[in-house]
């Protein structure tokens, strides 16, 4: 696997560049911010008696789900699917079925009719640097392509649609492209999301039955998919940088650390 070699980086340049992650990850345009957090965040440091850096931990909190499923004019999503759209090299962008894709091809990047920045900065130059960031704390392009199949998956779900099969049931449309791709990405197989997407399970005497669900249930099932894979997705990166930038507390202490 390819990842940088741990005697050239430094923990504190693994601290500085694990604020680009988090911000392609967690950060959005809104109406007067274009780099917006859209989380909370707490960092605790570790230092050396002589100054130096030894150790840190990020805790993030209350990241803005609603955002991945519905923006304001003037609004975009967050930042990580403009930049995969504008800079994943050709060769990824294939194998995770975006070749050639654009923001507009997603619902998810283009129901608020916003595709760019203010600020001037470009998707593609600040995917180079996402990429830069993932390889200065430690990913290794395996971890960072799961990243990127996750967000892949993500923005081709949202793309997914129904058809009434009875007056309250409805069913996958399969006739819709983005269906294989969103299956294909997400590791599962069209008979499994349609029932996990269009049928509920109820608890009664003992035994498991199953109603089918009205379209309008099964697209807020899609969304509460989206939410909770992306909020999984987040809360694992955050996860592992702190794997990255964290000592063990019995190391901190035989190094003389103090908080």
């Amino acid at each position: 696997s390819q990842q940088s070699d741990p005697s050239t980086r430094g923990i504190e340049s693994q601290v500085l560049e694990s604020n680009p992650i988090l911000e392609s990850f967690g950060n959005a345009r809104t109406m007067r911010n274009d780099n917006s957090s859209r989380f909370g965040k707490f960092m605790e440091m570790q230092f050396e008696r002589r100054g130096s850096l030894e150790s840190a931990s990020v805790q993030t909190y209350l990241l803005e789900k609603v955002r991945l499923i519905s923006q304001a004019p003037g609004e975009r999503n967050y930042h990580v699917f403009y930049e995969l759209l504008a800079g994943l090299p050709q060769r990824e962008r294939r194998t995770l079925h975006i070749a050639g894709r654009r923001p507009m091809d997603f619902r998810m990047t283009c129901i608020s009719g916003t595709f760019d920045r203010r600020d001037g900065v470009s998707d593609g130059e600040m995917f180079d640097e996402l990429r830069t960031a993932l390889d200065t704390v430690g990913f290794t392009r395996e971890d960072q392509f799961i990243f990127f199949a996750v967000t892949c998956a993500v923005i081709y779900t949202s793309n997914l649609t129904f058809l009434e099969e009875s007056a309250d049931a409805s069913i996958l449309d399969a006739s819709n492209p983005s269906l294989a791709f969103a299956v294909d990405l997400l590791g599962v197989d069209i008979e499994l999301l349609n029932a996990a997407l269009c049928t509920i399970a109820i608890e009664a005497r003992g035994e498991t039955l199953y109603k089918k669900l009205p379209i309008n249930r099964a697209e807020k099932a899609v969304e509460a998919l989206i939410k909770t894979t992306y909020g999984a997705l987040f809360s694992h990166i955050v996860r592992r940088i702190n794997s990255f930038i964290s000592v063990q507390q019995e190391d901190a202490s035989r190094n003389g650390c103090e908080k």
